[in-house]
């Protein structure tokens, strides 16, 4: 009774803050269509366009519309396919349903917040709503709005949801979630073992709700991994990525810097601390002409080796490299209107650190919320805070150098930057 009353204020509030919403669609609106340039021409933006179109033209997961692609999880492109079936070829559309998922993913972190309750509902919906990088990621076509709303969705579930259908539903919004990015491949294990040793049910019950969603969250994929297993002639879960080139990079790059520039073949400029020997480096270039594919497995062996051939300098790489994976102004992947805000120019350096002072705050408070969430009640809490530390581990081997990486998090964050000031408005109360 009490968590439907607060239902209904929230319901209350956000009429009577239409001003607030008004002047957030405005700003999307900005953001999407004048400030940010899109180029949907090139990087993930295509291959995602053009296994999307295939799906819809002729009904094949593929990037040339005649071979089975198995190289990126599927459900964006299907996504988009739906959304091309709906309204054509029309990215403004996908934009606009992006921006509404994005409000579906806040009202759904509202209402834990509510059950947790918690007392910054209010807040945390204006700071949202209000959130640049948030509204520069649903204009984009990449994965990264869709695998937010998946992680939301995993956690409203079981906040949100009692009995056996909390874990079954969301097992399968975990699946759904790997298959949009499937990096998070182990975050369901690593859930289910941690409600069974920091829950105080029974053990009987604890062992049945985490098989439960290990179960639902298997299910969810085992279509798609029949799918890969049948078209290829190797072992395949969700995708076959690029683990081993990452781990590679991760050996050595303390940033993206080498990506930058491409010499005449379309190959990166890595620097020599890239290859421990000549040998290395002509294998490895090498094997790039014939398809990086062809030595993802060498990559592997390679990363391995040096890591255990020097990992006090390989942890050297990690540590450096890590806080780019959360810092930063979160628009590295994207440009501005060349008219409004020319690339170097004074009013460019300004929006740009202007960017980056919000990520700071959000991120540098999200810590201390999480921490002081924690602190207060560790077994009540600790769910929410794992999808923000299971990819901060997982990647930190990997070439982490981009905070898009980090990007499906971010509402995440902002609850826990709102914990954190709405603990220190409280303390300046009292004074």
């Amino acid at each position: 009774m009490k968590f439907d009353s607060k239902v209904n204020n929230l319901n209350s509030f956000v009429k009577k803050n239409k001003i607030v919403l008004l002047f957030s669609i405005i700003l999307k609106i900005f953001i999407i269509s004048i400030l940010i340039k899109y180029d949907n021409t090139q990087g993930d933006s295509v291959s995602y366009l053009n296994n999307a179109f295939n799906i819809f033209k002729y009904n094949i997961y593929s990037e040339d519309s005649i071979n089975p692609s198995i190289y990126r999880p599927p459900l964006y492109s299907f996504f988009l396919a739906i959304c091309m079936s709906l309204f054509g070829y029309q990215i403004f559309f996908f934009q606009i349903i992006q921006n509404i998922i994005f409000f579906i993913s806040t009202f759904l972190l509202i209402k834990v917040i509510i059950k947790f309750d918690l007392s910054f509902s209010k807040f945390f919906f204006i700071f949202a709503i209000l959130s640049p990088f948030e509204t520069i990621y649903s204009g984009a076509i990449l994965s990264e709005s869709l695998t937010s709303f998946f992680i939301i969705l995993t956690i409203y579930f079981l906040v949100c949801y009692s009995g056996y259908k909390k874990y079954i539903l969301a097992g399968i919004s975990l699946g759904l979630l790997c298959l949009t990015k499937d990096i998070f491949v182990l975050m369901p294990f690593i859930l289910a073992f941690l409600f069974f040793i920091l829950n105080d049910a029974r053990k009987k019950t604890l062992f049945i709700n985490s098989t439960l969603l290990i179960i639902f969250f298997l299910i969810t994929i085992f279509p798609w991994v029949i799918r890969n297993n049948v078209i290829s002639d190797k072992l395949l879960i969700i995708s076959d990525g690029r683990l081993g080139y990452s781990l590679w990079i991760g050996t050595w790059a303390e940033d993206g810097k080498f990506t930058i520039k491409k010499n005449n073949s379309n190959i990166p400029n890595y620097p020599e601390k890239a290859f421990r020997n000549e040998e290395e480096k002509k294998f490895i270039l090498e094997g790039f002409t014939n398809g990086i594919e062809t030595i993802d497995k060498d990559f592997t062996k390679i990363a391995i080796e040096r890591i255990k051939g020097d990992p006090i300098n390989v942890l050297k790489t990690y540590i450096i490299r890590f806080p780019k994976l959360w810092l930063g102004t979160r628009t590295d992947p994207f440009s501005f209107n060349n008219n409004l805000l020319e690339r170097g120019a004074k009013p460019w350096f300004v929006v740009k650190s202007f960017f980056y002072l919000i990520n700071l705050i959000i991120v540098s408070s999200g810590l201390l919320g999480m921490v002081i969430l924690l602190k207060k009640d560790f077994k009540k809490y600790f769910l929410i805070t794992i999808p923000i530390l299971y990819t901060s581990a997982i990647y930190l081997p990997l070439n982490s150098f981009e905070n898009r990486y980090t990007q499906p998090l971010m509402l995440l964050m902002l609850f826990f930057s709102c914990v954190f000031f709405s603990k220190l408005f409280s303390k300046f109360k009292k004074f």
